[in-house]
């Protein structure tokens, strides 16, 4: 039973209505919108279904004999999914009393007073779930998770290097970062950051300018994570197979531990002796070894001594054309979570984004409405900035005198480059 409708009927109420006060929507808009065409029918004969398979481009491995002798090798294809899964809405309605005696009846009064504070509560509603959803795919992490890094080497120094030594460096890149670390970063080293173009100071009011390739904004959006309570020495109990499939890679592990301890969604690990390696050389990058780090996919608690951890990126390991370790995990591997923050257990942090644009994918889809007409008003756009398509449809009801409104957006996520194209800035 929807809550009763609230109306201001009993004072004078100007016209002119107080602006709604919204964020900056920064975060998805650096999630990569190319495959929206995936889910429309024109693109296929029929229906795509609410999953997309989409292939990496392929990889080879160069021949090792320096000669001319033939070395065939096999052609081993890669993809990701792209998964409609999503739903933003908001849902009203209102009787023939509240629109004859209580609501505003001005020209432009559903607009302004409905329509557009529904829209920008979907806005801000879509934003947030591309925060959250980029935080915890994104496995790898720059800095001390609770504190602010003080420096601008500490931040985007650092987090470019990763960048460049994972194989993203050339990529538009986009940093989203709390307020916490623009206020330490801008205090003492704003010159770093270049004049910012005109189209982000007139439309973007939190956008710091471009400072070490990023185009850098100040989003209140982001999430703060609290680490899980490993806090032991825990190490991979077996030594994980490789799946039978060679583009599928390994994508989760066996944990043994203390029983009751827990990693949680987001959290980030390490495990010994496997490092990671640039996409193209399948080499270290030119600084100090790396392990390569992953984000924990769902929480878990070890029990019996024990734990399945699933974990994003896959891992291939020497060998693999999409090879992105220099090996594969083995058992009594030691494994670090939060690598570079000291007793991790319960910490709280917020995670600031660095985004390449392909790191991952955002699509919408335009649901199939009926024919307005009657007593049914329908209707549907797309946003040209995001390509989310938000459906609108309206119907009077004579049983209950009522109208009954509703916005709905359907959309989706998948991982594309997440493991070279990503990185969370930790901070407090």
């Amino acid at each position: 039973m929807p809550a009763p409708n609230s109306f201001d009927v009993n004072d004078f109420l100007a016209r002119e209505q107080l602006r709604v006060m919204t964020n900056k929507l920064v975060i998805g808009e650096a999630f990569d919108t190319s495959m929206n065409k995936l889910f429309t029918q024109s693109y296929m004969a029929g229906p795509m279904g609410d999953t997309v398979r989409v292939p990496y481009p392929r990889q080879f491995l160069p021949g090792q004999a320096n000669n001319l002798g033939y070395e065939p090798q096999p052609m081993i294809d890669r993809a990701t999914f792209v998964q409609i899964d999503q739903i933003s809405k908001v849902h009203f309605e209102y009787d023939v009393l509240d629109k004859a005696l209580r609501m505003q009846d001005y020209e432009g009064a559903i607009r302004e007073d409905i329509i557009e504070p529904a829209a920008n509560t979907m806005a801000q509603d879509i934003e947030d779930r591309c925060a959250k959803y980029a935080y915890q795919h994104t496995p790898n992490i720059v800095g001390v998770l609770g504190t602010n890094p003080a420096t601008f080497d500490a931040s985007f120094g650092a987090s470019y290097e990763r960048f460049i030594n994972l194989g993203a460096g050339a990529v538009p890149k986009r940093a989203i970062i709390g307020t916490g670390i623009q206020r330490a970063l801008t205090a003492v080293e704003l010159a770093l950051f270049l004049p910012d173009t005109e189209f982000n100071r007139v439309m973007k009011e939190g956008s710091l300018g471009r400072a070490s390739t990023f185009q850098t904004f100040v989003s209140p959006s982001l999430y703060k994570h609290t680490a899980g309570t490993l806090a032991t020495s825990p190490t991979v109990s077996v030594t994980p197979t490789a799946p039978a499939d060679a583009g599928t890679g390994i994508t989760s592990f066996v944990l043994a531990g203390t029983n009751g301890e827990t990693l949680k969604k987001g959290d980030v690990l390490n495990i010994a002796a496997v490092n990671e390696v640039n996409l193209m050389t399948r080499r270290q990058g030119t600084g100090a070894a790396k392990l390569r780090e992953l984000s924990v996919q769902a929480d878990v608690t070890i029990a019996g001594g024990v734990a399945t951890v699933t974990f994003t990126p896959p891992l291939y390991g020497p060998g693999s054309p999409y090879q992105n370790v220099d090996a594969l995990p083995l058992a009594g591997a030691v494994v670090t979570p939060w690598p570079g923050t000291g007793s991790p257990a319960g910490k709280v942090g917020t995670q600031s984004l660095m985004l390449g644009k392909s790191a991952f994918a955002l699509v919408g889809v335009k649901l199939k409405l009926p024919p307005s007409g009657g007593s049914v008003i329908a209707s549907q756009r797309r946003d040209p900035a995001t390509g989310l398509a938000v459906a609108y449809t309206q119907q009077f009801t004579n049983d209950e005198m009522k109208t009954r409104c509703r916005f709905d957006c359907p959309f989706g996520f998948g991982e594309f480059w997440n493991a070279i194209a990503a990185v969370r800035l930790l901070g407090a």
